[in-house]
């Protein structure tokens, strides 16, 4: 079993990424960086989520196909930005950068003894997509209303342990028609697209699958 094997078989496209538009000019000259970067002034972020009770601030927390719709939706309803965007990035950032594969939040206590070399593995990536997962709420059986390249748990991580430069960045999803307009016309070389009055990214998965959205695909 390879990444690549795993990659072909979950039909995986794209890794993806949410963000408010704050720090959207950044990210597309410079890349994505990790929180411990921002806390030391190698870039200036304004960033999403603080805590990161996992430990792992040198990393970058990444969905596969589709964004931690429950996350999303919660810091959304902060109110502290007012725009967000979800990334689309390029699938081939699994095997040439450092990555650990958590198939649901990466906080999670069963993961807290875990060798992180054995999070880094094809069987680990696998596993995200397996049939029944164990999540703080217990165990969590594979809905039949996913895709094949849907995690079976939306909380499912990829964290890069590596700065993401610009050319991984394929484009953004934004829920406003005037913002993805306006980037088109910035930034030609990349892909924008806009949800607005549409199922899609920013709505909580379960629902938009059941409605027929079938990006990010």
């Amino acid at each position: 079993m390879t990444l690549q094997s795993i990659i072909n078989k979950r039909e995986l496209k794209h890794l993806v990424h949410f963000t408010t538009t704050l720090n959207l000019e950044s990210i597309l000259k410079h890349g994505l960086y990790s929180h411990l970067d921002s806390e030391n002034d190698v870039v200036d972020a304004y960033i999403n989520d603080g805590e990161r009770l996992e430990g792992l601030k040198n990393g970058i927390c990444l969905s596969l196909t589709f964004p931690n719709s429950k996350m999303f939706y919660s810091c959304r309803q902060r109110g502290i930005y007012p725009d967000w965007c979800v990334l689309v990035l390029d699938i081939n950032i699994l095997q040439e950068k450092d990555c650990l594969f958590f198939d649901t939040n990466a906080a999670f206590g069963k993961f807290r003894n875990v060798n992180l070399e054995n999070l880094a593995t094809a069987q680990a990536l696998d596993s995200l997509f397996a049939d029944e997962i164990q999540n703080k709420d217990g165990l969590l059986q594979r809905s039949n209303s996913l895709l094949t390249n849907d995690t079976t748990d939306v909380q499912a991580e990829v964290i890069c342990m590596e700065h993401i430069e610009p050319r991984y960045i394929q484009g953004a999803i934004f829920n406003s028609n005037n913002l993805m307009n306006l980037y088109g016309t910035n930034y030609p070389d990349k892909r924008f697209v806009s949800h607005q009055g549409k199922w899609g990214v920013f709505d909580n998965r379960i629902n938009a699958r059941a409605n027929g959205y079938k990006g990010v695909s």
